[in-house]
């Protein structure tokens, strides 16, 4: 996944008030998953942008290292 997505979603999990913060694996869960609900439109575009556009750089640098620019 996108290196931005897991920034945002650890984001949106770990920066709340400290008595919310998931306790328990199934809480973890459930707050992956409440994230991943309500991410908007525009950080989904983003996202997948940003992937195909390194991917494009991949092929076209035949596999080699490429700068992220």
């Amino acid at each position: 996944c996108d290196f931005f997505l897991w920034g945002h979603l650890k984001h949106a999990i770990w920066n709340v008030q400290v008595n919310q913060q998931p306790q328990t694996i199934n809480a973890l869960k459930a707050a992956i998953v409440r994230a991943c609900n309500n991410l908007n439109q525009q950080i989904i575009r983003n996202t997948f942008d940003g992937i195909v556009s390194r991917a494009r750089r991949c092929i076209n640098s035949r596999g080699r290292t490429f700068a992220n620019e």
